[in-house]
């Protein structure tokens, strides 16, 4: 059995695996946390559909932008991730998309089972209702979902 995941890579090579969930993008309190003053706070989402199999970016209403392949996506619009796209937050921090087949051995099946496979960056800094009360533009159906990742991770 093989298992496919979506990856983000730098420009420097460091490769950040897209969950399949919804991921916050951004300078503080966000799953995946870039260091850039042309990132917002809370810059952008990046959330996983189960029903195509594809992951999606939206942006926030961030001062600089999210781009994909040089072009500037619209606010509050999700734009659908392909292979070998070039992602764009703020000015100056690119990634690529990259999909990696990994064949699990017994030993480490758990990690790569999506029900588990919680990246090292997530990391939950305040209470649940905080993060929710700071990220904007969201709709119900994405702080509810959001909600019950909070739960499930405290669960575990």
């Amino acid at each position: 059995m093989s298992v496919t995941s979506w990856f983000l890579v730098s420009s420097s090579g460091t490769r950040h695996r897209l969950p399949r969930e919804m991921i916050f993008v951004g300078r503080e309190d966000c799953e995946l946390m870039l260091q850039s003053r042309s990132v917002d706070k809370q810059h952008a989402v990046i959330n996983y559909d189960p029903t195509t199999d594809e992951h999606l970016v939206k942006d926030l209403g961030s001062l600089n932008g999210t781009f994909v392949n040089d072009l500037r996506i619209p606010d509050q619009t999700y734009i659908t991730l392909k292979l070998s796209d070039v992602v764009r937050f703020g000015y100056d921090i690119l990634f690529s998309t990259r999909a990696i087949q990994l064949l699990p051995s017994r030993k480490n099946f758990s990690t790569v089972n999506p029900l588990f496979d919680i990246p090292l960056s997530v990391k939950l800094r305040k209470s649940p209702a905080a993060l929710l009360k700071k990220k904007k533009g969201l709709s119900m159906q994405e702080i509810l979902f959001r909600q019950q990742q909070v739960e499930h991770l405290s669960c575990l």
